[in-house]
């Protein structure tokens, strides 16, 4: 999947836990994303791989995809 998705910006929250994988997120998507961009989001956290994906989809932006790679997950998003 990596292959095939051109990333604008990328942010790792490797080491935190719900809820601040969703806060960070947020925060960093209303900041540093403009309308359009593509973000890859890194976790080691198995809920915020559920989590954050299902907030983001409820404000309307675009999933494109979670893959999962050693212990890391790997979440696509396309800012509206």
């Amino acid at each position: 999947m990596e292959s095939q998705i051109k990333v604008d910006k990328e942010l790792d929250i490797r080491g935190l836990v719900c809820p601040f994988t969703y806060i960070k997120s947020r925060l960093f998507f209303e900041s540093e994303v403009y309308s359009g961009e593509v973000v890859r989001i890194l976790t080691d956290h198995e809920p915020a791989s559920k989590d954050v994906p299902r907030s983001f989809i409820e404000d309307g932006h675009e999933h494109l995809g979670t893959e999962k790679i050693n212990n890391t997950w790997v979440m696509y998003f396309r800012k509206k």
